[in-house]
């Protein structure tokens, strides 16, 4: 990785010096673009992916789950540097255990890694979840907000303590759907409420409650899933809202958490046949948002006017596998305006095929260059790139 602790210099001269609070206080450090430059096409490309551990061990065995960072994987890591590395609670074991993972994996990758867990507090937890560890547990988020603004940073705040003495630098929360559809069976009271007004609020709070430990946090999941029918887990789910109506209710909380500075916005699967500006794909069949420039670009970029991380949901669910190959969703996605590429269902696949696409010319290196770019600037405001 040529001159790669050059750029980890700068990162930490200009962070060191700058207010996290600030917006856009990275964005000119000098030379960037120059120093990123100086990373190859398939450094770059790795980049872009946050997997689970297993991912790298490339084992035949599906049940296999990975509880350190084997030589293989420390292998595999050199091979395919991503950008990071999401673990679940079949990856603990105990306090010794997990804290000793974390570290190894960091020490065997020689870009910081964003290391990334779904802890919303309530039932969807990966830490708090392993009894060894005896973390604080919490209501649901909808319960929560029921008891104040005081409750909810709180929680935010506790949770991210926990995160950051484990070494997690990254939490896929605060959820910033709106609990809109009682038929919904995803969402349901992981929201913080079903008033629009008052989920924007809360959503800003936990935001300011994770940013008070320093966890980059990611919103979820845009455009807002909360007033749909099915489960993208395992196949699709569609609003029949059209765009007025999403922009009135489901997108608020988004851009209330955008204002509070969030660092990433996760995108969801979900299709909206109503809004005919979404997309179809090469079937005719609309594209789930994960898969769609009009609200990646078009809306969370330019009329939202969003300069953090887009992250997709992971590629690895059935509303995305049941319908792309790895290689399409993953190159779909990109060229829809995310980021990261989170889980697909075969990373190597998924790699080769955003590599292949840029080699011949689908993608251009420029467009792989300002995701990169993201990627490490948020890693240098969240602390995760210090100087070597």
């Amino acid at each position: 990785m040529r001159k790669i602790f050059a750029l980890m210099f700068l990162f930490f001269l200009f962070t060191e010096c700058a207010s996290v609070s600030e917006k856009s206080f990275i964005l000119e450090i000098p030379k960037i673009d120059e120093q990123i430059e100086n990373l190859s096409i398939e450094e770059k490309v790795a980049q872009l992916f946050i997997v689970e551990p297993e991912a790298l061990e490339f084992s035949d065995d599906e049940k296999f789950v990975a509880l350190k960072c084997s030589r293989k994987i420390k292998k595999n890591l050199e091979k395919y540097p991503v950008g990071g590395i999401i673990f679940f609670k079949q990856n603990i074991t105990g306090k010794r255990q997990f804290k000793k993972f974390i570290s190894d994996f960091q020490k065997a990758s020689e870009i910081p890694l964003f290391i990334a867990a779904d802890e919303e507090g309530g039932n969807i937890v990966r830490l708090a979840k392993e009894p060894s560890l005896k973390l604080p547990e919490f209501e649901n988020a909808s319960k929560v907000a029921l008891k104040g603004e005081t409750a909810v940073f709180e929680m935010a705040a506790t949770i991210g303590a926990y995160l950051k003495e484990y070494g997690v630098n990254f939490d896929f929360a605060p959820v910033a759907d709106i609990n809109s559809n009682p038929e919904n069976t995803v969402i349901g009271e992981r929201a913080f409420g079903s008033d629009c007004e008052a989920v924007s609020r809360m959503v800003a709070i936990s935001v300011k409650g994770f940013h008070s430990n320093n966890i980059a946090v990611s919103l979820k999941h845009f455009p807002g899933h909360g007033d749909t029918v099915g489960d993208t887990h395992y196949g699709c789910a569609s609003s029949e809202k059209n765009y007025l109506e999403i922009a009135d209710c489901e997108i608020k909380p988004f851009v209330s958490g955008i204002n509070e500075d969030a660092d990433s916005v996760m995108v969801a699967h979900i299709t909206t046949p109503k809004v005919f500006e979404s997309g179809k794909d090469r079937n005719g069949n609309y594209l789930p948002a994960t898969l769609s420039y009009f609200w990646q670009t078009e809306v969370l970029r330019r009329r939202l006017g969003f300069k953090g991380v887009i992250v997709t949901d992971s590629l690895g669910m059935g509303a995305i596998k049941n319908f792309y190959t790895p290689e399409e969703s993953a190159v779909m996605a990109l060229k829809a305006g995310s980021d990261i590429i989170l889980m697909p269902e075969d990373f190597e696949r998924a790699y080769y095929g955003i590599l292949d696409a840029v080699r011949r010319g689908e993608i251009s290196e420029s467009r792989i260059n300002e995701s990169v770019k993201r990627i490490l600037l948020l890693k240098a405001k969240r602390g995760i790139i210090k100087s070597f």
